[in-house]
This record gives structure tokens, C-alpha cells and sequence, in this order.
């Protein structure tokens, strides 16, 4: 059994994990667990979404690369309208994360630096991609099969077949991702079980 005096070490100590998966995996459901948990959450989509609000330096120049059409009649971002052209064309997406990418890094990394102590999750779609897993001591990689993934993201954003699998080529496949030195979380079960694994992989920490 822990004593008081290492439970107390353990409790001052910071942990950072980096929490990512493919498209529908089911990461935010993870997310969110660990949350529950009182795990600190730094959410990159949520990131994402803040520096595009109106008025802000990415927004500025995503209109002036792709025009003014991507934006609703209250000036905010259309994301769907732009996700429809960039996931169909490989170099708009690699300026629009040129645009993002660097802003995005910026504020996990301002974030980061904020917590002294506890428990850190960097919630990333792209984690690996953006290179972020070097500011993590554990990457935890949540995983279901292609076709699962497929159906919940039809199902949950009313999405053409077509249109999932162009986001998905723009992830790692998840070959690439089952080949990472990472921890693992089988989310092809159910809830239950993807919190248990979850469970003890902080009973661990």
C-alpha cells in the first residue's frame, strides 16, 4: 500500500500524456473520461476552434487563401465548407495547417507551462503528425477498426462515405499508428470497457 508520504510525492509530481486516435475512434469519448478523472484537459480541437474566431490572424488569412465563401454570413468560419476542400486536395490542407499549426502549438505549449503539478493530457487528433508526443511522457493511442471508425463518423456528422474516408487519408492510417511505441486503448467494445482499460492504465501512472 502507498504511503501518505509517496502518495503525497506522486500527487506534487506532473504528468503530461498525449491523447490522440484516428478519425472516430472514439478519443473524446477517452477525453472526457479522463476528465471526469480530474485530469487537466488542453483540447487541441477546441484550440482549433479559438483561433479562427472572427477577428483573429488565422481567420484573416484562411479567407485570404481560400476566399471569404468559407465564412457564414456572421463572419464565423464555415468548417464544413472548408473541410470539403481541403480533405479533397492534399495541398490546401497542408496550407491550411500552416496557417493553424503553428498557433495551435503555441497554446498547447503556453498551456503546458501553466500546470506545475497533477496530471496533463493533450487531447490531439494530429498529435503525432505535429511532433507534439516529444512534450509527453506517455502517449496513449485510442484504437478501433477502420470500418467502426467509418460508421460512427457517417452516423454522427452526416457525412458520405466518400467524404470520411478523405479525412481519414489525412491522418496516419491506422497501420502506421498500431506501429508507434505507444500505449494502446481498444475502443471497438464498449464504453464500459474502454473506461476500465482506461482505469488501469492511471492506476499505473
Amino acid at each position: 500500500m502507498e504511503s501518505g508520504k509517496e502518495n503525497e510525492q506522486r500527487r506534487g509530481q506532473k504528468t503530461v500524456i498525449g491523447l490522440t486516435g484516428g478519425i472516430g475512434s472514439g478519443k473524446s469519448t477517452v477525453s472526457a473520461y479522463l476528465k471526469e478523472k480530474g485530469c487537466d484537459i488542453i483540447d487541441g480541437d477546441l484550440i482549433a476552434r479559438e483561433i479562427v474566431m472572427p477577428g483573429m490572424p488565422a481567420l484573416n488569412e484562411i479567407c485570404q487563401e481560400f476566399g471569404r465563401e468559407m465564412l457564414f454570413a456572421d463572419g464565423t468560419l464555415d468548417r464544413k465548407r472548408l473541410g470539403s476542400v481541403v480533405f479533397a486536395d492534399p495541398a490546401a490542407l497542408s496550407k491550411l495547417n500552416e496557417i493553424t499549426g503553428r498557433r495551435i502549438r503555441e497554446e498547447i505549449r503556453r498551456r503546458l507551462d501553466q500546470c506545475k503539478r497533477g496530471i496533463q493530457v493533450i487531447d490531439a487528433a494530429m498529435l503525432l503528425e505535429a511532433g507534439l508526443q516529444q512534450w509527453t511522457d506517455q502517449v496513449w493511442i485510442v484504437d478501433a477498426p477502420d470500418e467502426v471508425r467509418l460508421r460512427r463518423v457517417m452516423q454522427r456528422d452526416g457525412l458520405e462515405r466518400r467524404q470520411v474516408e478523405n479525412r481519414m487519408r489525412a491522418q496516419m492510417t491506422r497501420e502506421e499508428r498500431l506501429d508507434q511505441k505507444a500505449v494502446f486503448i481498444d475502443n471497438g467494445g464498449s464504453v464500459e470497457q474502454t473506461k476500465r482499460q482506461v482505469d488501469r492504465l492511471l492506476e499505473g501512472l
